[in-house]
């Protein structure tokens, strides 16, 4: 008996999350190490393990094809630029939160730092929300255009 559309879904979806956790970990094991301003991926996986890693991953992934395909599962296209305009939603959101005001539910702020942080933030959103208009008018012209 086939798999009903729910149970479809839920198992297109469990598989999808495990390829796109692949995809993370391959990232992992091939990067010697990321860094950012205020992030650091230190590479301490140990060499010795990486070829058995590397294998059951390739394992993995074939897996998820012959269950994909065994239960007739489709890949659903994701869209970059809406999956984009949700990242800098979010990211907008967050960085209101970490307005001078907003910091004070975590104690008294420094009246000293405020006008440096509130302005640092504010161009931090100014150039967040200058991706999201050209995320908008690259949308709104495709759509007309089309």
């Amino acid at each position: 008996m086939p798999l009903n559309q729910a149970q479809a879904l839920s198992l297109t979806t469990t598989l999808r999350m495990l390829e796109e956790r692949c995809d993370q970990i391959e990232h992992l094991l091939a990067d010697s190490g990321e860094r950012g301003a205020l992030h650091h991926t230190e590479q301490d996986i140990p060499e010795t393990i990486q070829p058995a890693l590397r294998g059951h991953l390739v394992m993995l992934r074939a897996q998820i094809v012959r269950l994909a395909a065994e239960f007739h599962l489709g890949a659903e296209p994701r869209s970059a630029r809406r999956t984009l305009v949700a990242l800098l939603a979010s990211s907008w959101q967050e960085l209101e939160d970490a307005r001078p005001a907003k910091l004070g539910r975590y104690g008294p702020l420094d009246p000293a730092v405020a006008p440096s942080l509130d302005a640092g933030i504010a161009e931090l959103i100014a150039l967040v929300q200058a991706m999201q208009s050209l995320l908008s008018e690259n949308t709104t012209r495709h759509f007309y255009e089309g």
